[in-house]
């Protein structure tokens, strides 16, 4: 059954979770983030193959409207749901980017840290996180730091 909320198509029940995922991935690649989750929730709930893919993809659609306490809690439950699943790498590389945008940056170090450790295999995430903790070490340090620094 097709429903319609302001003149776009809301949910598709009834198909294939594969066209769900697939209608659900043309939302949210036109930036229709309420819509493309409401498809997303339908297949996370659901037991089929693609539920991973929907949690993941639930949780990055707050992450791109920068909502980052709630993308990095989806993000915690994608991790505790699939713990060794294929989205886990860019789920805790993810998680490290919502605690830098957050203010916290010794998180986020150690996240990244812990994909270089965890993760060697995937090497464009370990790549990212490399670059991030570069990046990290020549930013300087916040100016009430340098009042508090030991002499």
């Amino acid at each position: 059954m097709i429903k319609k909320l302001e003149g776009k198509v809301a949910l598709v029940t009834g198909g294939s979770a594969g066209i769900g995922l697939a209608t659900a991935k043309r939302f949210f690649d036109a930036g229709e983030s309420r819509l493309a989750r409401s498809h997303y929730r339908v297949l996370m709930d659901a037991k089929v193959p693609e539920s991973e893919d929907a949690r993941f993809f639930y949780a990055a659609s707050f992450y791109r409207q920068e909502k980052w306490a709630r993308a990095a809690h989806e993000f915690k439950l994608l991790i505790a749901r699939f713990p060794h699943g294929r989205w886990e790498a860019a789920a805790h590389w993810h998680l490290a980017l919502c605690d830098l945008r957050r203010g916290r940056n010794r998180r986020a170090r150690a996240r990244f840290a812990y994909i270089i450790r965890q993760f060697p295999n995937d090497l464009v995430t370990v790549a990212n996180a490399k670059s991030e903790l570069s990046r990290l070490r020549r930013r300087p340090a916040p100016v009430v730091a340098a009042y508090w620094a030991p002499r």
